[in-house]
């Protein structure tokens, strides 16, 4: 009889550590969910609103001085295309002086 209980206890301790292969999944993508919501809330952190391309690219298109010079204008476009400087030109939004300043001399130091 004491075997007997022994071989029961064992069988009930299998079957409790025993995780059918469709729980396992489950917890899998669940971790994985988390996993990508949390990196999209971390990239989300990193982005300076309205340092987008399109964004950026509207405000110098409303710049005449800008606009009116091809070729300064093809440079500003190569600049932008980089996310550092479009950091750079929405923190000098409001400064229209310095930040022309800075794109005459970004977009001549273009590299």
């Amino acid at each position: 009889m004491v075997v007997i209980h022994q071989n029961l206890k064992h069988t009930m301790h299998i079957v409790t550590w025993f995780t059918p292969p469709s729980k396992q999944i489950a917890d899998a993508i669940t971790k994985i969910a988390y996993a990508s919501e949390s990196r999209s809330a971390a990239v989300n952190t990193l982005i300076v609103p309205g340092s987008s391309i399109d964004d950026v690219m509207a405000e110098i298109q409303k710049m005449k001085v800008i606009t009116s010079n091809p070729d300064w204008h093809s440079r500003c476009c190569q600049l932008m295309m980089q996310k550092p400087a479009r950091e750079m030109f929405v923190a000098l939004k409001g400064y229209e002086e310095r930040l022309l300043d800075w794109l005459k001399y970004a977009t001549d130091h273009l590299g």
